[in-house]
């Protein structure tokens, strides 16, 4: 979080998420902010909504209907965050880019 207080979730640019190296369709991955799913695409139109400094966010990630996602046991995982800064709000060149990788074990 790059704001001293929060952000509107509307700062939001992308969201993207890979599983093995390969992209997960957009219309599954969520945001998740205080039990509330956002959809990758339409945080960026959410104002309202704050993430506040220190507050602990999620994704989700649909697996419905997805085979090889599903039956996996282990996978590396990148999240990948673009947000506009706070500094310089709306003007180009303002954006800060986020990755964060783990490795994970599935349950059944």
């Amino acid at each position: 979080n790059p704001w001293y207080t929060g952000m509107p979730l509307s700062t939001l640019e992308d969201l993207n998420v890979s599983f093995n190296g390969a992209d997960i369709e957009q219309s599954r991955v969520y945001l998740v902010l205080r039990d509330q799913f956002f959809s990758a695409w339409s945080a960026k139109s959410v104002h309202e909504i704050w993430w506040h400094m220190g507050e602990k966010g999620g994704v989700y990630v649909d697996v419905t209907d997805h085979d090889d996602l599903t039956s996996l046991t282990s996978a590396q995982v990148v999240v990948r965050l673009r947000v506009r800064s706070a500094m310089s709000y709306g003007l180009p060149g303002t954006i800060i880019n986020y990755e964060f990788a783990l490795k994970l074990e599935m349950v059944a």
